[in-house]
């Protein structure tokens, strides 16, 4: 991102590269749902991961609407991300696969890709707005 210009959707990603944790909602009945997730960017994708039998699978197969949050911080200037779109729970071993390589800690949860208790979720974003760090403006970009 650049100060003083207006922002760039490849800016937007390249930031979104840097996230490691957002904070995730789903929606469970009428209740909406927050927590923390790892984001994983992967081959112009985005995905996150998760044990198979948490509350979150169950909310994303009943509603498949998300939204993810987190801060960008340039030096000492903050600002913030905001994606939203579907949520696709993948089953395809092959996915899995190549995804469990791309996962730093997916030794410590899960045996191997073929672990029924590996939950993996490809976030097909349709929206981002952005508060930028720099001049504090918000930018907002349809996928």
């Amino acid at each position: 991102m650049t100060k003083g210009k207006g922002m760039k959707i490849e800016e937007v990603y390249e930031s979104m590269k840097n996230l490691e944790v957002v904070s995730m909602a789903t929606v469970e009945g009428d209740q909406p749902r927050v927590r923390i997730m790892a984001l994983i960017s992967h081959n112009d994708n985005y995905w996150c991961c998760t044990i198979a039998s948490r509350p979150k699978m169950e909310q994303f197969k009943e509603n498949d609407k998300f939204e993810f949050c987190s801060i960008i911080r340039k030096k000492e200037n903050l600002g913030s991300i905001r994606a939203l779109g579907k949520a696709c729970i993948i089953q395809d071993f092959e996915v899995k696969k190549e995804l469990s390589k791309a996962i730093p800690f997916f030794s410590g949860y899960w045996k191997d890709y073929t672990d029924p208790k590996f939950g993996l979720i490809r976030l097909d974003i349709n929206k981002i707005e952005v508060q930028s760090p720099y001049d504090k403006k918000f930018y907002t970009f349809d996928i």
